[in-house]
């Protein structure tokens, strides 16, 4: 261990504690504070040791030098764990994506990801549109434990109809050991193609504009605080807080289709 504050992760092999994990600077700082708000993490890999008397053990060293103090260290959800044999799941949806004017034939391209031990060979993968399959596949390759492969499926989704779409992709592996993650899903907005000059005075229902950010206050309606407390033209606007304060530390955004 180094004569300055470190902090280590050892494994005991069946023989001896063997170190695989250190630190000896600081991760994010006093845990009060914002730079600690998430915790940093680490996966370690431990097969090299296994043993039927494996244990794993942390070890700090707090530096007695009075120039180099160590504060503390916080451990919190540790899992030791061994992959299943047969584990396949959807690491990434990258197509199709959000837009305006998609179409009844868009392409659906996915990464997929083994995270089981044994190598799995030509392996069914379907997706669902709104929750209703669409189609089921085969992928004619091999792969290896945590190797990925992008895979582009033959039948396209149907997304034209103006508003959100649920776009899910999954394996369909018969011998999965582990059903929790294969399934992925993301969300699809279809806004319609709009021609210049564009205009919206926000008095109708009618509206596809997003409001997005850190603790936003956007509202779309009739405001009724001070200073703002009427619309440029008819009743309605979007204003932070129709009818009050904006939010403390607020960082929004108000984006048109």
């Amino acid at each position: 261990i180094s004569l300055l504050d470190s902090f280590v992760v050892e494994v005991f092999d069946g023989s001896s504690w063997q170190m695989v994990f250190s630190r000896d600077t600081d991760d994010c700082g006093n845990y009060l504070a914002p730079p600690c708000s998430s915790f940093p993490h680490a996966k370690i890999d431990i097969t090299a040791h296994q043993n039927a008397n494996c244990q794993v053990r942390f070890r700090y060293y707090d530096g007695h030098d009075p120039v180099d103090w160590g504060w503390y260290v916080g451990l919190d959800n540790v899992e030791v764990y061994s992959p299943f044999p047969n584990d396949l799941r959807v690491k990434t949806i990258n197509s199709p994506q959000s837009g305006c004017g998609l179409s009844n034939a868009e392409v659906v391209e996915v990464v997929i990801k083994n995270e089981g031990l044994n190598n799995t060979t030509s392996f069914p993968i379907a997706f669902a549109v709104n929750g209703t399959e669409i189609a089921s596949e085969t992928v004619n390759a091999s792969l290896a434990y945590l190797d990925t492969i992008v895979y582009q499926f033959a039948a396209t989704a149907d997304l034209s109809v103006l508003g959100q779409h649920q776009v899910s992709a999954y394996p369909k592996l018969a011998n999965d050991s582990n059903r929790n993650n294969d399934t992925l899903s993301i969300s699809i907005q279809n806004d319609t193609v709009y021609t210049l000059p564009y205009t919206n005075d926000f008095e109708t229902n009618i509206n596809q504009w997003t409001v997005s950010g850190t603790n936003a206050s956007w509202q779309k309606g009739v405001p009724t605080r001070t200073p703002i407390n009427s619309a440029a033209s008819g009743t309605q606007a979007w204003v932070t807080n129709l009818n009050g304060a904006y939010n403390n530390d607020e960082l929004s955004y108000l984006t048109s289709p």
